[in-house]
């Protein structure tokens, strides 16, 4: 059941980039936040020790040698950045934290969830890098369509489950 959702969810993902993109200044994303994004990106696969060219200011793409030989440079575009996840992550915040849970322990989730959140967006992106240097580009892309998907419904699951498992505190009334 889960696996027929795929194309729904790809598909709302590409309606949802043509809607926003003329709404939201994407041109400063890119032109700021995605130089960063890069960086991180960088240290993380040199930690890993994927081979890249060196480091040019103001990136917004990552030149790999991938292990079949050359070089690829591999764009970050403004919308890897992770919106729809902090999208999805919102509405999970919506539903999630309507109980009645004392304000400190609805403000740490909410701590959590956005760190982690932008932690996991740092690592799913730098797993897209590292499938295209193992494997390729069509795993790479296979990965960066659907098997990011998964992370972040996992990573909600996770989340939410540590969530009430360990940091709500129900109200005493």
């Amino acid at each position: 059941m889960f696996l027929m959702l795929f194309p729904f969810i790809n598909s709302m993902n590409q309606f949802l980039i043509k809607v926003i993109e003329p709404l939201i200044f994407f041109k400063p994303v890119q032109d700021i936040l995605i130089p960063y994004e890069v960086r991180v990106i960088r240290v993380i696969l040199d930690i890993l020790q994927v081979p890249m060219t060196p480091y040019s200011p103001g990136a917004i793409a990552i030149t790999i040698m991938p292990k079949s030989g050359g070089s690829v440079p591999l764009v970050v575009a403004w919308n890897c950045l992770g919106w729809q996840s902090l999208l999805v992550i919102g509405a999970t915040f919506i539903t999630g934290l309507t109980g009645k849970f004392t304000l400190l322990s609805k403000l740490e989730v909410l701590i959590i969830g956005l760190s982690g959140t932008f932690l996991f967006n740092f690592m799913r992106l730098s797993l897209v890098f590292l499938f295209y240097y193992y494997f390729g580009q069509g795993l790479a892309m296979s990965f960066h369509d659907y098997g990011s998907v998964i992370l972040t419904i996992g990573w909600l699951f996770l989340l939410w489950y540590y969530a009430f498992n360990f940091v709500l505190i129900p109200k005493d009334d």
